[in-house]
């Protein structure tokens, strides 16, 4: 009972923090709140900070959900298409940055961590809140499956180096061996892929949606002489849906994506237990 009301008193400073410093924060209307321990403040603190300078006052940006699942930090955010690519971009890379973070970070304390399987729960914390939260049970240390948190185009890979806490660059070779960008060229290449992502990304929703559009004009017939703008409207919305799926099903065809990859673009792979 102590750890529940511990957990939702958290909850509530990291709220009251993260809306002082960005007041816009309190205009989002997230249906849980902030549910990760304070040892993730900085994280958030910095990603929303990003954000902030992005967009110069968080307009265009509406989060959804900030969680913890399965040992790692979960953003759920909108930004919207008024934004540019180049800011909506550097929003994209400091989530992924975000990200990274958290797996070399203790949720309780903030101390470096390492994730933790504990009776078939995943937890990143540092030893000594792992062996708390196991309650006598085994906290054995989680094999990562990979150490790259992204992949911004075929072949590009980024990758978290926890001790210099940035994302860096590599380059896949079809021998599988990896050739490393310069320091110097990795926030400028990041960024670059990013934006070009993003247009992509967003060209390809507005194929979609002229797609459904036409569709929709042309099945009119099919509707019937007493169809309402309503009608219509659902049957966009229904051939709209059904082309982002064709779009999502190529996308997943895509076998030039290395496995167990986060994309850029925020989706989430499929990840193994461990055994």
């Amino acid at each position: 009972m102590a750890e529940i009301d511990d957990f939702f008193e958290a909850q509530d400073e990291i709220q009251a923090h993260l809306e002082g410093r960005f007041p816009w924060l309190a205009t989002q209307r997230l249906d849980w709140g902030f549910e990760i321990g304070r040892g993730w403040l900085k994280i958030l603190e910095d990603f929303f900070a990003e954000v902030d300078t992005a967009l110069h006052g968080g307009e265009g940006f509406t989060l959804r959900q900030a969680k913890e699942k399965m040992g790692g930090l979960r953003l759920a955010f909108l930004v919207s298409d008024d934004v540019s690519a180049a800011a909506a971009a550097r929003i994209s890379i400091a989530h992924q940055l975000a990200y990274a973070r958290a797996y070399y970070t203790c949720e309780v304390c903030g101390a470096p961590g390492s994730l933790y399987s504990i009776g078939g729960w995943w937890t990143t914390a540092c030893a000594e809140h792992a062996g708390a939260k196991a309650t006598g049970r085994k906290a054995k240390p989680f094999q990562r499956i990979t150490d790259h948190v992204g992949t911004i185009a075929a072949g590009l890979l980024v990758r978290y180096l926890p001790r210099e806490d940035r994302l860096t660059i590599e380059r896949e070779h079809g021998d599988r061996t990896r050739t490393p960008v310069t320091a110097e060229e990795d926030a400028r290449a990041i960024l670059t892929e990013a934006t070009r992502l993003v247009e992509m990304s967003r060209a390809a929703e507005r194929l979609a949606a002229a797609q459904s559009a036409i569709a929709a004009e042309g099945k009119m017939s099919d509707l019937g002489a007493d169809a309402t703008e309503i009608d219509v409207a659902e049957e966009a919305t229904r051939l709209q849906k059904e082309a982002r799926e064709e779009l999502r099903k190529e996308r997943s065809e895509d076998t030039s994506k290395p496995e167990n990859v986060r994309p850029l673009d925020g989706t989430t792979p499929p990840r193994k237990r461990p055994r």
